[in-house]
């Protein structure tokens, strides 16, 4: 594994941003989406389906707001994805998506990593919550990924 490569491409902070070009129409791009979304009103607390759909979450017009499902088990860490699209010109549009964390989990890793330097502070011995929050970005990471590939994978394909 080249580390150099993981560290460069490694985000710190829970929220990234990237775009994905494609020939596909809006609409198309859409149908892709439902086609691997669960529709829903409000986001499962741990993402967990009996489904084999590969999301849940919502469209809109010119977008969506999705979040990974797992097959098994339930993790409160998996980044809400939102996804705006816009033509860029005939036959061409670019879809620009934003992955973060929701704000619940963002005051949780804030709260935790302030309370551990308090613990840091006072006793050297006792400070877990810098190596946790790097636990947490890795998941971050991971899911950023996957999903990354995912939807670069399925917008580009002809």
């Amino acid at each position: 594994m080249n580390w150099r490569l993981f560290i460069k491409g490694f985000y710190f902070f829970p929220n990234a941003n990237y775009t994905i070009t494609t020939n596909k129409s809006i609409t198309q791009i859409l149908e892709i989406v439902s086609q691997e979304t669960d529709f829903v009103d409000e986001f499962s607390k741990g993402g967990s389906s009996l489904s084999n759909k590969r999301f849940e979450g919502y469209l809109t017009e010119k977008g969506f707001q999705i979040k990974r499902l797992l097959s098994f088990g339930h993790s409160s860490f998996l980044p809400l994805i939102t996804g705006e699209i816009e033509v860029v010109d005939i036959g061409k549009s670019r879809v620009n998506v934003n992955v973060k964390y929701p704000l619940k989990v963002n005051y949780f890793l804030i709260f935790f990593c302030v309370f551990s330097l308090i613990l840091i502070i006072g006793s050297p011995r006792i400070g877990i919550g810098i190596p946790m929050y790097i636990v947490v970005m890795v998941i971050y990471n991971y899911e950023l990924r996957v999903s990354g590939d995912y939807l670069s994978r399925v917008f580009t394909e002809k």
